[in-house]
């Protein structure tokens, strides 16, 4: 089950305003996402359960890779790991 805090990111990602990746533009996303966290991975760096959970919604929203920092950033700022 999503947490507060991954459910108030998912309903700020969808009052912002910006193209929807379409399917061919996600495959690549996921892709790189994919490989990215592979080779984290392999030098034994491994995301949160919330920050798993962040960037599925990303993905699910369809959200270009250029947005993903800012987003982020957002998010980090406004949830209790800014604490």
């Amino acid at each position: 089950m999503a947490s507060q805090a991954i459910e108030q990111f998912r309903a700020e990602v969808r009052r912002r305003r910006f193209r929807r990746l379409d399917d061919d533009e996600l495959a690549i996303v996921e892709r790189r996402f994919w490989n990215m966290h592979e080779s984290n991975a392999i030098e034994g760096v491994t995301p949160s359960a919330e920050d798993r959970e962040l960037f599925a919604v990303l993905l699910e929203e369809r959200v270009p890779g250029e947005e993903w920092a800012g987003l982020v950033d957002a998010f980090e700022r406004t949830s209790s790991r800014a604490a």
